[in-house]
Order: structure tokens, then C-alpha cells, then sequence
């Protein structure tokens, strides 16, 4: 018998039922139609019976009789419940096409299997029809009546909705030909704009050829400036001059400020009338705007004036702040955003150093809502449609019955307790929320939380009431959910599957930014408006009042994230009722959330002002402004507390879109937008794995949990950093202790994926699942990918301005991207915080030539004496002392470390070739190093944002040796045999006069790294939550390339060269080949103690026992924290820096007679309570940045006595250089290639930054290969050198042997070497030591055996701007 007929249309199904099947029935089929169009393919079908429980049933295939009928077994009939049948289609090439699930429910019938039915087969059959159709017509007849009813009032609705159609097309088309014509008029526009652009240049090139000392006719007219200058400067001049001659001449002076104003709107008048007629309206109002700007400016110098008559002790005062208004104008200070998009300091100018950076958005789930929605979504009951969405479910309608029902949840739960959310506001008389357990109602969860407690199993109905008496629900939203705990209740999410989402049933997309797109708004961010006003519903009635002109917003207002109030100003001339004004508030959905103000006079008649301030509530996204405009009515609205002077609203909109999304994995890793560049640099791969054989996919665990590797799948910087995204599973923390331990997780390394998918127990299967279900993996790249900028977006992005007093950046993109950049700053604003120090000024191009090479040619030419300075070292044959003897004019000097109070004697100091200089410096992007700012400059900065590096001479070197001595040799002028250094050498081959070397270990501000001070240095942690104030730095060889060119293609990480200054340095004035022997550095700071007082107060002290606290310096840095998992104590971890992370000691105070205090340089209190994890713990650190400035020389340690020097708790100064801070420092141009399992390891070097790559066959056809290797005696323990080669061409000294019998730490170098016996494979320079190192350090200390992506807590880096790439011309 056919009960049914499935129908096929195109890739959709359809079904035919003739007769609903009971349980218990039997020799049924079900007839497969096919569309016509795939008649060449063959049918399968695969049924699932109901499940049993809260088991489900495994899938079965079903039989099938002529190709095209499906044969039912009688097991599908042997329980009532849901049958669903899979369809698919094969071809004849084999290829799938899955149709989709059709279902059918089995009712219950009479009896069962074990009962006896009658004989007579008819009678039976008789007597269930009958009572069959009297059950049916005693209880659906009605229902079936009146439904049929509303289907043809329903027809007949539809009918006349198709004829209004016709209207609405109609219109719509009338729309598209108004577009077409905005689009040709701002084609207009836009040709318009080209033509006064080109007048523009012909009145420029008119100013230049008569000689009118304005750069910028259409600025000058703008702005003012140079007028105001030139009158600044005068009133200063003039002031200087006739000082005394102020408090008797305020008439004679305010006439020669008249005179002035008139000079210049003269000049203006006559700029004017020589421009041409295109741009006389604009320039007339420019003149205008320039005249007031005088005029302001003149009265403010005249109010400074009248202050200094009435007090003639202010008279130097008033002249340095004159002066210091005219260097403003000289120097126009510029500051950056910091990524914010709301700025109260700004003033009108075009934006500088535009980078747009990526950002990612990601819905994500914890698997608390249970509540699994009951059937598909919308639903429509008495013309109440209920729909869920991804913030809950929608109800819209008038109920057209009593009532309107709806389930929105039906199963069995265990037992335990459980929670429904109430809703609140929710109202019985609108909306109740039933609870049934087991079809018997257990009460409401309406606006109250509804508790559930099951001690058995039992079947769970939530059902949704609406009553007709409420009216109409506009959209009203019921975010229910059924969780464990009630805390849980508190915010919505969407069902998942009860399970952590992303995962494979419940995949969620990873955004990017599509789009740059938005406008800029001044301070009053009340946009244009149109006839209407706000209801109390938040609904707009486009009605109004005409005597009272009501006004409301035409688009929504975009709100900033970060203000938390709004200040109205409102002023209008009224003649009846009284100023109002309404702000509609509405969520991220549009939702409207409340409306704000109403009535703010309470007169009816005359010219009225109002101003207030409102609390914008935390869920507000978007506002909507109307008030009553009357004739004359202002308002602005402005972020903030206080009300300010009117301003009209400005805006500039912006719209571009984007071929590709960018991207944003973690406050240091995103795609950015380069404006000045040109350049998009992209530092987020995105790969899909669809099961294709090109994956390489290996099953490579099986122990706890299935895990897959896909080989060669990517080219990843990552090795501990796990930045990864996945739209399809959750991204591990961690290899063996997440992703083998947990199912459904990826894992990104440097070259593979990993993915934990227990569920697929065999290769095949799993590229079977991916060939349906694609995933998308969203990992680091190990090298940036630059691509060109568009230029119309390069044009567009250049043009953003900003306004004074504030800027309001408002972008109306799903996914917002970050945005930074350089802005003027205001007047008012600079003299409130001009001592800034991240206040950039914008010099004219002499001071920023103040510097040039030429400058440092003649300053050093008249210091160099062609001298020579010589150190020579037996070799390790000859002997194996480390001392050596000084020769040429080094013979006789003499060399000693300063402290904090002992000035060690220098015979150096003022020797030109060994002097340094702590300098501002930069290297653009046609590799160009700059100095912008000596210390002592008024300029020089050495915090914040800003570098610092230390200057010296250039230099030429020397390295040779006899049969039983080596020796190294430097001078200052050019001498045969001797190679100028490699650092000296420019991009284009000639020689730069002086050396630049970082002054100070790298610190991360912003994701960037700096070589500033009063920083922790940057370093890398092994999970998160981070410390506050922290961002997660990779400071592998690996890591440093792409770090450090988001400052620009030719920045690295120190480079050989740079560390072979050191070195060298160190063996001249000291003449020893023991670096400890002299400073020992910073390896022997190791200690980790437990708070000797636990207290729940909060302090920024740590208390240790008396003996402990002795152990720490003053000076020296620590961190706070504890265990991670409650065992662990490795820095690696942030746990154990949680609390306070690398901070400085700035003093002990005794507690009590058996208790110190360590006080921290922290803004954070802590308590030392015990916590979840165990006890707290102070830890030891790396040094801080800064700490040379507490030496008395430029060579040095931050202790006090002679005896600590050497003591391993305290980091070295040489040549003003600070070092060996308690990290090892990452070689950023060199990597070691494994030759064999003897430990030999070739050396490459690359000393062009911008070529730098982490891809190891490009890096070895593209470096330098040393001609030195590295070949120590034995492998895989720490071995002491014997012996360093130096290669002078590529800077770099290699350490090319060590663990010779007789090596120690008292022999030889002293130092280090340790080697591990990797057969193959690259690892990556690591130098100087750690805080435990002791002997082992110093530095030429080297350790070899991690690979180039590694990086860790105690692995640090240097910034270098040597890697120019420039090679020596003849």
C-alpha cells in the first residue's frame, strides 16, 4: 500500500500523504517521484526511527522496490514517534546530491502487538473508521471549519496585497530613476570639484609668482596663520622691548592692533579680487573666518596684556607664554588617538598617520541554554507570528482569537534542578510563559525566574500565551532560556546544542571588517533632520505641529561605546506650550530601550534656553534626536557633562569596500591599512579544509580522543601563541594538556593544524564530513603579506579631517574596524598639557634637518685622529687565561664600571671614538635613518611612544691573528686593511657618520615595540587572562620579524651587528675576555617566595621574611601572582604575574621585628589572602628600562657598592647601552642551520630588515651564509667557549668552538655555549643569559637549541634600525 508520495523539484521536497499510518501497520511503501531533469540518477534512502529516550537511533538503509518506491519494514511501525527518511541522489559520474529529510509521524492505534484483534478483518476495520470520524468530528471539526474560514479571508487578503503590489512596484521604480539621478548629479559634483580643484592650483601658482610669502594662499585665508604669527611675534618683540612702556600705553597699543587687523583683512581683500570668479564666494567666506580668528587671537593677546597691568611680578610670565603661543605656531603639536574614536582636544586639520587596523567578531557560547527550540521558526497562531532569532524570540501582531498559543520548548530532562528565566516587565495580562511537566502545568515564568526540580526524569513543555485584550506587539522580544544555575540567567545566549559553540552542529561565522565606512561629526552630533517627533513607544509620527515646527533626526545616531553622558543645549523663541525634547534610545537591534527628556521649560512665550545632562543607558547603540525648532530653535547634543557653546553640526562620510575582510586575532596581531604607505599588510591567514586529498590529512592520536593533523597546511608564525580561530570548533590552549584531553578543538602550529574530532573515528570519515562541512581556519601568518593600497582609497582615507573641539568617528559597519592616527591639537587643549611628552610637533623642514648626516660629518670630522686602538688575546693553544693586553693608543688606559654612588675612572669618556650620545632616532621606509633630537634638546623624549638609541662615531675595524694571539682593532678613519663597520653602511652604499645602537631592552606600548624608557621588557605568555596593561609579545626570531615591521620594512629585532658593538667595546676598555669577571649582569636574581603575612587588605607592598627580603635589591623588579592550576609557579604562566607583573622596588620598610615590606612602583593593590589556586608569591624579574640613569657613568650597574657588581642581581651599562637585564635577547637577522648530529650549525645572516622571512628555503637563498660555523666538542649540556670568529663583512661573531678540555668559567671566555644534538632542523640566536644562568652567562653567551619560532617569558628583544641592507660602493 502507498501512504505516501515524496515529490522532487529541482533540489526541494515535497510530500503527498494518502493515508497517515498507525503504529502497528504493516506492507507499506512510500513513492519517490523524480524531477524529470535528474532521471539519470539513481535513489537512496536512509531511515531513522524515533528515538527511544534519549537515545537516538542509528540510520538505516531502506529497500527499495523499482528504483523509485521506498519499501517500509515493520519496525518503522513498531512505536509511535517521528520516522524520518534521508533522501539522496547518485549520478552516474558518482557524484551526491543529499535532498534533505522528509518525516512522518507514526500515530499510536488500538492494542499491540500481543493482542488478539477480531477475525472479521472489515468488521475491525469498520468499527475504528467510525470511531475514528466521531472523535474527529466531536473535536477538529469546529477547528477545521473556522480555519478554513481564515484561509480564504486569508486568499482573498493576499489577493488585494498583490494588486497594492503592483502600486509599490510602481513607486520603487520611481525610486531607482530618483537614485540615477543623485548619481548623475554627484557625477556633476564630482566633475564641479575638478574644476575648481584645477582654478584652485592656477590662483596658487598666481600667489607664488607675485611673491606672496604664503605657502598656502587658501590655507593662509583659512587659518590665519602666518598673519598671526607674524602680529604674534610683533606683540612679543614689541612687548620685550617696551615693557615698561605697557601699563600707560593700552590705548597706543589696542590702535596698533586695530592697524594690524586692518593690514591684514587688506591683504585678504586684495588676495581676493586677484583670484578668479570660482573661487571668490568661497574665499570671501574664508576671509571672513580668518578676520574672526585674528580678531580672537588679537583679543587674546590684549587680555594677557590688561592681566600683566594689573601686577607687574606676572610681566616674565606673560612674556614666556606669549612666546610659548608663538612657538605653537611654529611648531604645530600634533597627538595620537590611541584607537579611540571620540577626542575632546582636537582641532581643524587633516588627520596624519592614518592606520586602519581589522577587527573579528564571533558569536560564542558557553552551552548553558538548554532550551531547545520546539519545531521550526516563525510560527503564526491567531495572526501572532512568533519567530526566534538570535537574541530570543520576536512576537509581532494583534491576537486575532482569545488567545494565541505557541510551544517553544518540549523535552525530557533528568534529574536535577533547573531554571526558566523570567522577563523583566513581562505583564500576565499581555504574555504568560506556562510550565508543564508532563502535560500537568506547574506554574508561570513570565517576569519571574520559574525553579524546576525533577527527582525522576520528566518531560518538560514550555508553552507561550498571548491575549488578545494587550493590542499590538511590535516586536517584542522574550529571551528565554532553561540553564543549570540561576547566575546563568542573568544574560541570553542562543541555544547550542548544550555544548560550547562554535562546534561542529552549531558552527558560528567568523566576521571581518568589510567595509571602511561611516562619517565624522564635530562635537554636536545632532545630524539633519526632517518634520516628526519620538513617541513614548519610540516610534517616529511624521505629523507635527506646524506653529511648532517639531524636528527629528532623519537616520539613526550611532552612539560611542566608551561615553557614558549626553549634554543638551537648547535654545528657541516660542509662542506657546514649551521647549521639548525627546532622545529615543535603542539597542544594537534597534530595539527601543526608553526615550529621554520631554518638557525642559515650563514658560510658554519668549526667547528660552535649557541645558541638561542624561545618563546614556549601558545597552544603548543608537539614539533617535527630535525637538520643537519653532522659527529660530538650536540644539546640540554632545557627549560629556558639561555644556559647551553652540556649534552647527559638521560631518565628513567615508564609504569603501573592501575586496577582502580584514582581520584581528589579538591586541597584536591584525590586519592593518597603511595610508601613508600605501600599503594593506595582512597578518591573518584564512585557509578551508573541505576533505581534499591536497590537505594531508594523518590521524596521529587515538588515546583519549580522535586527533587529525592537516601537513603542510599553513605557514604560521605560531608555536606556543594560539591566536587561531575556527568557525567550526573551539581553539585550544594548549597540545597535550587541551587539544588531546578535549574533543572538538583546532589547533594551529607553524606549518599544520591539528583537530581534536572524536566523533570521526577514521580518515576517510573525516574528509567525508569536511567534503559537506568546510571549515575555516583563521591563524597568524609567519610573514606579512603587503599588497598595494587602492589609490582612490588611499585619496579617500588621506582626506579625513578632524574638527575643533572634538571629533566623533562613527563607523556603521557590522564588524568595526580600530582606527589610529595622528590629530591637531587645540590651542586651549596644549596649554593645558603641553609638558605631554606624547605630544608630536610638526616642525618646518629645517629643524627636522637639524640632524642630518651632514650635521654629524662636520661634528665628527673635526674630532677624528686616525688613532688606533688595539686589544690582543693569546688563543686558546697559547694559553687559557682570559686576560688580554691593551696596544697602540689603548696601551695605558684605563677602564672601571661606575655605581649608583662611585664614579669608576673612564680614560674613555672623552676619547671621540668611544663617545656616545643618547639620541631620538628613526629609519623610514627607503631606508633612511634619522635623527630627530639630541639629549638636551628641548625635543629629546625618552618615554612613551618614541625611541631612543645611543650615537656614536663611525668606525673601522680590524681582526687578525699570529701564531699565538688574536687581536681586534679599531679606528675612526679609514686605514688600509681595516673595514668600515657594518652598522656605518647605508642603503646606498656610502658611509654614515655615526652608529645608532637601542639604548634599552624592548618594551611593548600598543602592540608596538619601543626602545624607550621606564618599560618592562617585552615578552611572551603562555596563557590568559594577561596582566593588566599587558600585550602578549612573540619575541622569537620568528615572531620579531613581523612584530617589529608593523613599525615599518626596515625595523627589526637586534641584529648581529648590533651585539658584536657590545662585545668588541667591552674587550677594549677592559681588556678581558670575562665579561662576569668585570659586571657580572643579571643571572643569579632567582627566587620565588610565599607572602610571609596573608591579608585580605589591599596594599602595593609585598611582605617577605627579613632573611628573604635581603635578597632583593632596590631597584630590581618582581611579580605577584600564583600557581597556575594551583601547582605550577613557571613565569610562563600569567597567573603567576596576575597581580602585579614586573614591577620595580622602590623601597623596603620593616613591618614588624620579623616582617619587611617591599613596596612596588604599581598603581594596582593586591591582597596576599590565599586564593583559589594556593598562596601568593613574589617572584624575581627582568630590570625595567631606565635604570642607567642612576649610574654615574656610562658604563656601569645600578648598585651601590664596588663588591655587587659582580654579584649576578644587577644589569650592565656599556657605552650608555643597557643590557644583560635578566633575559636572554633574540638575534633578529641571523638564524643557525643544523648540518648534523654533532651539533654543527651553519650560520645565516640577513642585514636587509625588509627581506627578513621565516620561510627557511627562501631565508637560506636569500642571507648570507657566514663563512664560520659553529662546532662545539660536545652536545646537549652547557660547554664554555673557546674560541669566536668574527665576521666583519656581515657584523656578526660567531662562537665557533667551546667545551675544550681546560674550559671553565675562569678560562677562555668565560661564557657559555649550549648546543643540543638535533640532527637537522633551525634554531634561533639566543644571548647575554637568564636570571639563573650564573656562569653560564655573559656577552658572548649562546644559546643554541631552540627553534626560530620559539618564544618565552625570559626570551627578550632589541630593536635595531641597522638592517638598511646597504652594500660598501668602491
Amino acid at each position: 500500500m502507498i501512504i505516501s508520495r515524496i515529490i522532487q523539484n529541482g533540489l526541494d521536497l515535497s510530500i503527498e500523504t494518502n493515508d497517515i499510518p498507525y503504529q502497528r501497520s504493516a506492507n507499506h511503501k512510500i513513492q519517490f517521484v523524480k524531477d524529470p531533469n535528474y532521471s539519470n540518477y539513481s535513489l537512496q534512502a536512509y531511515g531513522k526511527l524515533p528515538k527511544t529516550g534519549y537515545q537516538e537511533s542509528e540510520e538505516f538503509k531502506l529497500e527499495l522496490e523499482d528504483g523509485n518506491y521506498i519499501k517500509l519494514p515493520s519496525a518503522v511501525f513498531a512505536t509511535k514517534g517521528i520516522f524520518q527518511i534521508a533522501i539522496s541522489l547518485t549520478g552516474v559520474n558518482g557524484d551526491i546530491i543529499n535532498l534533505g529529510i522528509v518525516s512522518y509521524k507514526i500515530r499510536k492505534s488500538f492494542g499491540d502487538s500481543t493482542n488478539i484483534l477480531p477475525d472479521n478483518e472489515k468488521a475491525w476495520n469498520s468499527f475504528v473508521h467510525l470511531e475514528v470520524d466521531n472523535y474527529f468530528n466531536n473535536t477538529y471539526q469546529s477547528k477545521l471549519n473556522d480555519f478554513n474560514t481564515k484561509y480564504d479571508d486569508t486568499v482573498t487578503k493576499y489577493t488585494e496585497i498583490v494588486e497594492t503590489s503592483t502600486e509599490v512596484k510602481k513607486e520603487y521604480d520611481e525610486v531607482v530613476s530618483m537614485k540615477k539621478s543623485v548619481e548623475s548629479s554627484k557625477q556633476s559634483i564630482d566633475n564641479t570639484k575638478k574644476q575648481i580643484d584645477s582654478t584652485y592650483d592656477e590662483y596658487k601658482k598666481f600667489a607664488n609668482d607675485t611673491k606672496i610669502e604664503i605657502n598656502n594662499a587658501k590655507q593662509a585665508i583659512i587659518n590665519g596663520k602666518n598673519e598671526i604669527n607674524t602680529l604674534a611675534k610683533e606683540k612679543v618683540d614689541e612687548y620685550t622691548q617696551k615693557v615698561t612702556d605697557f601699563n600707560n600705553n593700552y590705548d597706543t597699543k589696542t590702535a596698533s592692533l586695530d592697524t594690524k587687523i586692518n593690514e591684514i583683512q587688506t591683504k585678504a581683500v586684495e588676495i581676493v579680487e586677484t583670484s578668479t570668479e570660482q573661487l571668490k564666494e568661497n574665499i570671501a567666506e574664508s576671509k571672513n573666518d580668518a578676520i574672526k580668528q585674528i580678531q580672537s587671537e588679537g583679543q587674546s593677546y590684549q587680555d594677557q596684556i590688561n592681566e600683566l597691568q594689573k601686577s607687574e611680578a606676572l610681566q616674565d610670565e606673560a612674556i614666556n607664554k606669549l612666546k610659548d603661543d608663538v612657538d605653537l605656531k611654529v611648531t604645530q603639536p600634533y597627538l595620537n588617538n590611541n584607537d579611540s574614536t571620540s577626542i575632546t582636544s582636537s582641532d581643524n586639520g587633516l588627520m596624519k598617520n592614518i592606520v586602519i587596523k581589522g577587527n573579528t567578531e564571533q558569536v560564542q557560547t558557553t552551552g548553558k541554554n538548554l532550551l531547545e527550540p520546539y519545531g521550526s521558526f516563525p510560527k503564526t497562531s491567531s495572526n501572532i507570528t512568533f519567530d526566534l532569532k538570535e537574541d530570543g524570540f520576536h512576537i509581532n501582531g494583534k491576537c486575532s482569537g482569545n488567545s494565541s498559543y505557541i510551544p517553544i520548548y518540549s523535552n525530557t530532562l533528568q534529574p536535577g534542578t533547573y531554571y526558566v528565566n523570567g522577563i523583566t516587565g513581562g505583564s500576565n495580562s499581555s504574555y504568560q510563559l506556562m510550565v508543564f511537566k508532563n502535560d500537568t502545568i506547574m506554574g508561570y515564568a513570565t517576569y519571574n525566574n520559574f525553579k524546576i526540580t525533577l527527582s525522576e526524569s520528566a518531560t518538560i513543555k514550555l508553552q507561550l500565551y498571548v491575549y488578545s485584550s494587550y493590542g499590538t506587539f511590535n516586536d517584542l522580544v522574550l529571551p528565554y532560556m532553561i540553564c543549570k544555575n540561576e547566575s546563568e540567567l542573568t544574560t541570553y545566549e542562543p541555544y547550542t546544542g548544550g555544548q560550547p559553540s562554535p562546534n561542529p552542529d552549531y558552527p558560528q561565522e567568523v566576521k571581518g571588517v568589510n567595509e571602511i565606512s561611516g562619517k565624522i561629526v564635530g562635537k554636536n552630533i545632532v545630524s539633519d533632520t526632517e518634520n516628526g517627533y519620538i513617541q513614548t513607544n519610540g516610534t517616529v509620527l511624521n505629523s507635527i505641529d506646524v506653529t511648532q515646527n517639531e524636528q527629528v533626526t532623519k537616520n539613526f545616531i550611532k552612539l560611542n561605546p566608551k561615553q557614558k553622558y549626553l549634554t543638551y543645549s537648547y535654545k528657541a523663541t516660542i509662542t506657546k506650550n514649551y521647549l521639548w525634547l525627546g532622545i529615543g534610545v535603542y539597542d544594537e537591534k534597534y530595539n527601543f530601550i526608553t526615550r529621554l527628556g520631554g518638557a525642559v521649560s515650563n514658560t510658554s512665550t519668549g526667547s528660552l534656553k535649557s541645558s541638561g545632562i542624561y545618563e546614556i543607558p549601558s545597552n544603548a547603540k543608537f539614539i533617535k534626536v527630535s525637538y520643537r525648532k519653532y522659527n529660530d530653535g538650536i540644539l546640540q547634543l554632545e557627549y560629556g557633562q558639561t555644556a559647551t557653546d553652540y556649534q552647527p553640526y559638521q560631518s565628513q562620510p567615508f564609504n569603501y569596500t573592501l575586496q577582502k575582510p580584514l582581520y584581528r586575532l589579538s591586541d597584536s596581531v591584525y590586519d592593518y591599512i597603511d595610508v601613508d604607505k600605501g600599503k594593506i599588510v595582512r597578518n591573518v591567514g584564512v585557509v578551508t579544509f573541505d576533505g581534499s586529498d591536497d590537505e594531508e590529512i594523518s590521524k596521529v592520536s587515538n588515546t583519549n580522543i580522535n586527533v587529525y593533523q592537516f601537513s603542510r597546511a599553513i605557514n604560521s608564525i605560531e608555536k606556543y601563541a594560539k591566536y587561531a580561530k575556527c568557525d567550526s570548533f573551539q581553539t585550544a590552549t594548549a597540545y597535550a594538556n587541551d587539544l588531546l584531553r578535549n574533543d572538538n578543538k583546532i589547533y594551529a602550529a607553524t606549518v599544520s593544524c591539528y583537530l581534536s574530532f572524536d566523533k570521526m573515528n577514521t580518515v576517510e570519515k573525516l574528509k567525508a564530513y569536511l567534503q559537506q562541512n568546510p571549515i575555516t581556519v583563521y591563524y597568524q601568518l609567519a610573514t606579512p603579506v603587503e599588497e598595494p593600497l587602492p589609490s582612490d582609497m588611499q585619496t579617500l582615507l588621506q582626506s579625513l579631517k578632524s574638527y575643533y573641539p572634538q571629533t566623533n568617528i562613527m563607523f556603521d559597519t557590522e564588524v568595526e574596524p580600530y582606527i589610529n592616527f595622528d590629530y591637531k591639537l587645540n590651542l586651549k587643549s596644549w596649554i593645558e598639557d603641553k609638558d605631554n611628552k606624547e605630544i608630536i610637533y610638526d616642525k618646518q623642514n629645517k629643524e627636522k634637518d637639524k640632524y642630518s648626516s651632514t650635521f654629524f660629518e662636520n661634528m665628527f670630522a673635526l674630532q677624528r685622529t686616525g688613532k688606533v686602538y688595539t686589544v690582543k688575546f693569546p688563543k686558546w693553544e697559547t694559553s687559557h687565561i682570559s686576560t688580554g693586553e691593551k696596544l697602540d693608543a689603548n696601551a695605558g688606559l684605563v677602564c672601571e664600571p661606575s655605581t649608583k654612588s662611585i664614579k669608576g675612572q673612564n680614560d674613555y669618556a672623552n676619547i671621540p671614538l668611544f663617545k656616545t650620545y643618547d639620541v631620538n632616532a628613526y629609519v623610514d621606509d627607503e631606508g633612511v635613518r634619522h635623527v630627530t633630537a639630541i639629549k638636551g634638546d628641548k625635543d629629546f623624549k625618552d618615554e612613551g611612544k618614541v625611541d631612543v638609541f645611543v650615537l656614536g662615531m663611525s668606525y673601522y675595524e680590524k681582526v687578525w691573528e699570529d701564531d699565538q694571539y688574536w687581536y681586534y682593532s679599531r679606528t675612526d678613519s679609514p686605514r688600509e686593511g681595516y673595514t668600515i663597520a657594518r652598522e656605518c653602511i647605508n642603503r646606498d652604499g656610502s658611509i654614515q657618520a655615526f652608529g645608532l645602537y637601542a639604548k634599552y631592552v624592548a618594551g611593548n606600548i600598543d602592540g608596538n615595540l619601543y626602545s624607550s624608557k621606564g618599560l618592562k621588557p617585552a615578552r611572551y605568555y603562555g596563557t590568559t587572562p594577561l596582566p593588566t596593561n599587558t600585550t602578549n609579545t612573540n619575541t622569537s626570531y620568528s615572531g620579531l620579524i613581523s612584530q617589529c615591521h608593523k613599525r615599518g620594512s626596515f625595523y627589526s629585532g637586534g641584529m648581529t651587528c648590533d651585539y658584536k658593538y657590545i662585545l668588541t667595546t667591552f674587550y677594549l676598555k677592559y681588556g678581558t675576555l670575562n665579561t662576569q669577571s668585570i659586571m657580572g649582569g643579571c643571572n643569579n636574581y632567582s627566587a620565588q617566595y610565599e607572602a610571609s603575612i596573608k591579608s585580605s587588605t589591599n596594599n602595593t607592598y609585598f611582605p617577605l621574611t627579613k632573611a628573604q627580603a635581603d635578597y632583593f635589591p632596590v631597584g630590581a623588579s618582581v611579580s605577584i601572582g600564583y600557581k597556575y592550576g594551583g601547582s605550577n609557579l613557571d613565569r610562563y604562566y600569567s597567573t603567576a604575574s596576575i597581580y602585579a607583573d614586573n614591577v620595580k622596588i622602590i623601597k623596603k620598610v620593616a613591618l614588624d621585628d620579623s616582617n619587611i615590606a617591599l613596596y612596588l612602583d604599581t598603581n594596582t593593590p593586591f591582597n596576599t589572602a590565599d586564593t583559589s589556586s594556593g598562596a601568593v608569591f613574589c617572584s624575581t624579574m627582568h630590570w625595567r628600562s631606565g635604570f642607567s640613569d642612576d649610574i654615574l657613568g656610562r658604563d656601569g650597574c645600578p648598585c651601590d657598592t664596588k663588591s655587587e657588581l659582580t654579584n649576578g642581581k644587577f644589569p650592565i651599562v656599556i657605552q650608555g647601552i643597557e643590557c644583560m637585564v635578566g633575559g636572554y635577547e633574540t638575534y633578529g637577522n641571523a638564524f643557525m642551520d643544523i648540518v648534523d648530529a654533532t651539533g654543527k650549525r651553519e650560520v645565516y645572516i640577513q642585514n636587509d630588515a625588509s627581506q627578513l622571512t621565516t620561510d627557511v628555503a627562501t631565508a637560506k637563498s636569500t642571507y648570507k651564509k657566514s663563512p664560520y660555523a659553529i662546532q662545539p666538542t660536545s652536545i646537549n649540556s652547557w660547554n664554555y667557549i673557546t674560541k669566536i670568529d668574527f665576521d666583519l663583512v656581515n657584523g656578526a661573531f660567531i662562537q665557533t668552538n667551546s667545551g675544550q678540555s681546560g674550559s671553565s668559567t675562569g678560562s677562555g671566555f668565560a661564557d657559555g655555549l649550549y648546543v643540543d644534538g638535533a640532527s637537522s632542523g633551525q634554531r634561533e640566536f639566543l644571548g647575554f643569559g637568564i636570571l639563573w644562568a650564573g656562569s653560564s652567562a655573559g656577552l658572548s653567551c649562546l644559546v643554541a637549541d631552540n627553534g626560530v619560532g620559539t618564544a618565552y617569558w625570559c626570551i627578550l628583544a632589541r630593536l635595531s634600525i641597522n638592517g638598511v641592507g646597504g652594500e660598501l660602493t668602491a
